[in-house]
């Protein structure tokens, strides 16, 4: 994958592959292209060339047609301070569900679900219905 700013590269033919379950960190100073890479990937960005493919599909066709698996936190956080750590966390669905909904906080079973599973994965299950800014 590669991508440019006007004159300036911020990835020059980045490729990499990782297996089912597995971590990764990606280390590298201020302004090495890492947000931008993730940016690409998450669909947030366009590359000038190259993919990214989760398993078979194309990333950027799976985020047109609803079914992105890949999101993004970003550096500054943008929480919502106000609200619960779950429902912080159901806002990564909201690009997949009608404007209505997100609004309301009316998210299928399977979001909160789907939800509840991520915040266990990351030790966080026991802070569900904290509001956001009750945690360090």
């Amino acid at each position: 994958m590669s991508k440019r700013f006007g004159e300036r590269v911020a990835l020059a033919t980045v490729s990499f592959s990782l297996q089912p379950g597995e971590f990764v960190g990606l280390l590298g100073p201020s302004g090495a292209g890492k947000s931008t890479l993730f940016r690409c990937i998450a669909g947030l960005e366009r590359a000038d060339s190259g993919a990214a493919l989760l398993g078979e599909q194309l990333v950027g066709a799976l985020h047109r047609h609803g079914g992105g698996r890949i999101a993004m936190v970003f550096q500054q956080f943008a929480l919502v301070d106000r609200l619960s750590v779950l429902d912080n966390v159901l806002a990564g669905r909201l690009g997949t569900v009608p404007t209505w909904r997100g609004m309301l906080r009316r998210f299928s079973h399977e979001d909160r679900l789907l939800a509840m599973q991520c915040l266990e994965r990351v030790s966080m299950l026991d802070h569900a219905q904290q509001r956001a800014d009750q945690l360090s």
